[in-house]
Order: C-alpha cells, then structure tokens, then sequence
C-alpha cells in the first residue's frame, strides 16, 4: 500500500483573445507594454520571454512588493534581468508592501526563496540606486504613453491605485493580467480556501478596483494554465540549449529541483501578447469575493448578465502551440513534451475516490501524474498536474485528502487529524 501525507496530498490537489491596442503607428509596430511582476520564477519566465520575443516594447516593470518575491531585492533582480538582455534602460520600481485591504501575503519561506532566485546568475551590482517608487513610475509613464497595455503578473496593489486617476486610466488601452480562478478550484495553500488563486487573494479589493476602472481588462485564470503543465520534459528541453535564456533559466532549476504542481502561469499570459489565440477568450460578467472574513475571499466568479464586471476571460489554451512559441523564443527551437514524458505512476480522482497506478512500494523519487476528474467546484477539475515527489519513505500510501474532515482514501483507512 502506498500512502503520502495528508499535507502533501492536500497540495497535490490544490495546486492541482484578440491582440491588445499597438502603441505607435503601423501594422508592425511593437505592443508598447507596461510589466507589473511579483518576480517568481514563472514571473521571470515570461520577462526573458517578452525580452528574447522581439514582439514588444517594455515601457518600464514595476514590482509588486505584496507578492511572491520581497522589494527592493526583487526589483534589484528584475533590473538585472534586464541588464543581461541588454535593456537597461527600461526604468524599474518597488510598490507598496501591504494589500490596500487585509494581511493576506506568502508564506516567509517562499517569499525568502522567490527573492532569493538560487541558481540565476544575474549580476546585481550597482542596481540599488536606481530602483524608483512604482506609484511615480506608471504615472509618469502612463502620463508620456498614450495606448499602453498593462501586464499585471502578481498581485494588483499597484495598479488599482493609479487607475482610480481618470485620466491616467484613459491612456491604458487594456489590463491583462494573469489570476483567477473562474470554473477550477483554486491553488491557494489553505485548509479552508478551495477558490482563490493567489494573486486575487492576496490583494482582493485592488483586483476589484481593476475591474471596476473602466479599463478593459484580459484575464488569464487557472483555467488556461492549467492546460500547461511544466514536467521533466521541459527541463530536457532547457538542457539542449545554450541560448542565455535557457542558461539562466536552467540554473535556477539546477539549485531548485522541479517539485511538482508547477505550470506555465505568467508566461503564457506574456505569450498571449505575442499570439493572442493561444487561448480562447470569453466574455463575462465576473465578480470578486472582497469579505475579509469569508472563506471564499479571493474568489472570481462568472455572474449572472447585468452582475459584475464585463471582462475577456481565458477559458482554455493549447499546450502544444503555446510550447513551440516559448521553446522557439526560449532556447531558438520549436518542442513540445504532452508525449515526451511519462510518469513512474498516475493517480486518478473522480470526486469520491482515489485510483493508483503505479509501482508498489513507490521508488523514493516518485515522478507522479495527477488526473483529477472530479466533476464540481470547488475541486479543480479537469486538472492534469506534474508532481516529482523526493525521499518518500519506504512505508506509506496514496490519498487524496479533500479537507482534514473529510477524506477519500485508497487504502480505506482513514487519516489522522
């Protein structure tokens, strides 16, 4: 019998359009884009992406100090990124630390080592000084750039602010921004929150603010990234590459082994800017659950005509298209890995059971496909995640743990609270 631990497995389950306005004149003008990051890995998957892209122009970045990675060392690295692509004139800045509502923020070990980005040899030196404050940066910027688009890839904090200014709001021809989580569960760690993705959870009322600037708004949810799942394949293709962007990103993982439960977030929603029929978009009324006190804070919701706010809403993406234009802008050749990769052992849920398919007992490194069929919110649904589990003991068995009241199990044994 294999069996993991209710932590892990309550992990396992819950991490389980047309173009934008071209700034300038021209069919072939650059998308002039203004980048608002957090500066995670997949953060800064999607800047090398738009950087190696050639298909836009970086007006500035600003980082949202609410998220995943600390200002200012996360801006400093942002900066540095630009510097080794030779873009460092593009203006960088740290936004505000707390959401404009509530105390949501990461957990400190992920927020130490998102800062950290182990493994990237960027050179910071000399970068402190120049790091401005986000709220000055977008308005000067938005002031002397009529048309830009926004790409909002973590929280909201710093953007609501500054589209609440009408004017500065009539120069942004579109935010699209990647969070939600519309008809699939959530990937919010938390024993009561099966609804929220983490960049709406963290700062809820900015996210609500966004949508209700008037500016039209682009959402990239979990319901399309969940379509693209990062595996060991995408490391092998990483690795017969020797472009820069393939280096840094393959020293990054070289210090932080793929764990599991990783998809490309951040950057398919950059690589909708770039080919924007990547993923089908919908239009919908959605509305943002902004209680502090309910167990569904975060949540975005399709609502009924007349309710909530009109937005472009992702619903799918095609993994294959969407992987050869990352690995051609990447590493400079065309790949996909839906075929290139085969995992040791797959478990299947249907809402009520778990299903194991796979060696028994497990090898202490278990490269583990979850196939989550359940059919209703708030579990995801229809969700295929990647997961290398490391140094499993030889004795255990696999569960799938929907909250610690109320467990489906395998093995037929229930867990320990």
């Amino acid at each position: 019998m294999t069996k993991l631990s209710i932590t892990t497995l309550i992990l396992l389950l819950l991490v389980a359009g047309a173009s934008g306005c071209t700034a300038g004149s021209g069919d072939d003008a650059q998308l002039a884009v203004v980048v608002d990051t957090d500066m995670g890995i997949d953060d800064v998957r999607a800047l090398i992406f738009l950087l190696e892209s050639g298909e836009v122009d970086i007006r500035a970045v600003t980082v949202a100090g609410t998220g995943i990675a600390q200002c200012p060392e996360a801006a400093i690295s942002a900066a540095a990124l630009l510097r080794t692509f030779d873009r460092a004139d593009i203006p960088v800045a740290c936004g505000l630390e707390v959401p404009l509502e509530g105390y949501n923020t990461a957990p400190t070990t992920w927020r130490h080592e998102a800062t950290l980005l182990a493994g990237m040899d960027l050179d910071r030196s000399g970068l402190a000084d120049t790091i401005g404050e986000a709220d000055v940066l977008l308005r000067e910027t938005l002031s002397e750039n009529d048309g830009l688009i926004i790409l909002a890839l973590g929280p909201l904090t710093n953007i609501a602010p500054v589209l609440s200014d009408r004017d500065l709001a009539d120069a942004v021809s579109e935010v699209r921004l990647m969070g939600g989580a519309v008809e699939v569960g959530g990937n919010v760690v938390s024993f009561t929150n099966f609804t929220a993705e983490f960049n709406i959870w963290i700062d809820p009322t900015a996210a609500r603010q966004v949508l209700e600037s008037g500016v039209p708004v682009s959402i990239i949810p979990l319901d399309a990234t969940n379509s693209v799942p990062i595996s060991p394949a995408t490391m092998d293709v990483l690795a017969t590459s020797t472009t820069r962007a393939s280096e840094l990103l393959r020293g990054f993982y070289d210090a932080n082994p793929l764990q599991g439960g990783v998809f490309h977030w951040d950057d398919l929603a950059a690589a909708t800017l770039v080919d924007p029929t990547l993923v089908e978009f919908e239009e919908m009324p959605i509305a943002i659950t902004t209680d502090q006190q309910s167990d569904e804070l975060g949540r975005t919701t399709r609502v009924a005509s007349g309710e909530g706010i009109v937005a472009r809403v992702a619903m799918s993406a095609d993994r294959d298209r969407f992987e050869r234009l990352f690995f051609q802008t990447v590493t400079g050749s065309e790949a996909t890995t839906r075929d290139a990769w085969i995992p040791d052992a797959t478990v299947t849920f249907d809402g009520a059971r778990c299903a194991y398919d796979g060696p028994d007992p497990p090898p202490p490194d278990l490269a583990l496909e979850i196939v989550n069929n359940s059919a209703t919110p708030p579990l995801p649904t229809q969700t295929s995640s990647i997961w290398i589990l490391r140094d499993l003991p030889s004795d255990v068995s696999i569960s799938c743990a929907i909250t610690l009241s109320d467990v489906h199990e395998l093995a037929g044994v229930r867990l320990p609270n």
